[in-house]
């Protein structure tokens, strides 16, 4: 009578190497970089008229950080304001406030976090606005405006009991000023387009945060003297505004934004910005 041979451990190897070989691909350890900046969306006024008024109310888009899931899972809220006190010269106002929240290594419990961030900024701008052809269908603008922002973030652990950190904050704020020359294309019963180049200069003050030197020099943190120079981007951004009235007064909003750094020492920022919203334009004559 034979008898079957004890099966042999050292068999299981291969099948297990391969098993673990699988879930390593499959689950990696994210970098969590923090982004000291990200840009709000412009305030393009599109006069044309004196007495013109435009007031807007708009939600914003923003991308997340390369290893989310989400490519626009940040959201915000934009408010802005224009007003022509003559056929060629203009004043703007606006306020932005955003939301950001950034998850790393959910399958990790000793590294999974979250890194939230609040910002808020405000503006005003003055500017310059003329039509350059006889139907007065094409115009140029240029405004030069000022505004101070807040940034705050916070990195907190799922489980802090078993990570090797505890997280922290960072809180600063920046003034910047900037200056937004466009072409702009009015069809008021189609639909006005403009391309905008915004070039932004960005000072950030002294921070108040509850991380270590070497934390915020570290290479997915980037925050250490943020201070000490000034940062320049460029903004280009495409804005279409359809109408959905008979008389234009009131009108759909839709832009994109790019944030390109010029200048300044290597920061993690943030480059896109998406809006939607509404314009209404009481006074208008058309």
């Amino acid at each position: 009578m034979k008898h079957a041979k004890p099966f042999a451990l050292g068999k299981l190897w291969l099948p297990l190497w391969g098993i673990i070989f699988l879930f390593s691909s499959c689950a990696h350890i994210n970098s969590s970089h923090h982004f000291a900046y990200a840009p709000s969306a412009i305030n393009a006024p599109f006069l044309k008229e004196k007495n013109q008024l435009r007031l807007s109310g708009n939600i914003t888009m923003g991308e997340g950080d390369e290893h989310n899931s989400n490519s626009f899972s940040n959201y915000g809220k934009h408010l802005r304001a224009a007003y022509a006190i003559s056929d060629h010269f203009g004043v703007t106002a606006a306020y932005a406030t955003s939301k950001e929240r950034d998850t790393y290594n959910p399958s990790f419990p000793e590294l999974s976090k979250t890194i939230a961030y609040r910002r808020s900024s405000g503006e005003i701008s003055a500017g310059y606005f003329t039509a350059v052809n006889k139907k007065k269908k094409l115009y140029l603008e240029c405004y030069g405006g000022y505004g101070p922002g807040r940034n705050r973030i916070t990195e907190s652990y799922e489980y802090p009991g078993t990570a090797n950190a505890t997280g922290g904050f960072f809180d600063n704020n920046y003034h910047l000023i900037y200056i937004q020359p466009a072409i702009v294309l009015h069809h008021e019963n189609l639909l006005q387009m403009g391309i905008s180049l915004r070039t932004t200069m960005i000072k950030f003050g002294t921070a108040s945060t509850n991380y270590r030197e070497d934390v915020l020099r570290d290479s997915d943190v980037k925050l250490y003297g943020l201070n000490k120079e000034p940062y320049i981007f460029f903004q280009p951004t495409l804005s279409f505004r359809i109408p959905l009235s008979k008389r234009g007064k009131l009108n759909l909003n839709l832009e994109a934004t790019r944030s390109f750094p010029l200048s300044g020492k290597n920061i993690y920022t943030r480059e896109n910005i998406l809006l939607l919203g509404l314009t209404y334009s009481p006074l208008s004559r058309k």
